[in-house]
């Protein structure tokens, strides 16, 4: 599996946590909770998206480069250090994809925020679940983007 699987994969993985602690949290007190308290909550995990992201990132790096020097420990640091280089590189192929998975990642969270403002109109949701309706569908449009990216490396376009 390359570098930009790994990372995907990882990052799918992250998200879908992060909007499993979310809905788990939010789930009983749904049909009760008010405007504010719901955007505070999404606050709340937004702010640990973005934290969560940084840390297994920079985690997921420092581990992919170990393994990199363990796996070529008989070379000299020279090599290493231009194997891992050479990990990193992206290509006119891989913003190709990550433009394919980005679109079809948007026409999903849009797709979500219609939905969600459409049961708002009909009086099928509240507010506050319209909200967290937003958050949510935004958070598996990323990783439909993700996979979809995913899914076009496995593929080899």
């Amino acid at each position: 599996m390359s570098y930009q699987e790994k990372k995907r994969l990882v990052n799918i993985l992250s998200q879908l946590g992060i909007l499993i602690l979310f809905a788990l949290e939010i789930g009983p007190q749904c049909s009760s909770i008010d405007l504010s308290s719901t955007a505070m909550m999404i606050l709340k995990y937004i702010a640990y998206m973005v934290g969560l992201t940084v840390i297994i990132q920079i985690v997921f790096h420092v581990g992919l480069s170990v393994g990199i020097a363990v796996k070529n420990r008989e070379a000299g640091e020279e090599v290493i250090t231009q194997r891992v280089n050479a990990e990193f590189v992206e290509d006119e192929r891989d913003r190709l994809m990550d433009l394919k998975g980005t679109k079809i990642g948007y026409a999903v969270a849009g797709a979500g925020l219609l939905l969600a403002i459409v049961l708002v109109a009909f009086e099928i949701i509240s507010a506050s679940q319209m909200l967290a309706l937003i958050y949510i569908t935004y958070g598996i449009g990323s990783m439909v983007e993700e996979a979809v990216v995913l899914y076009l490396y496995r593929k080899g376009y």
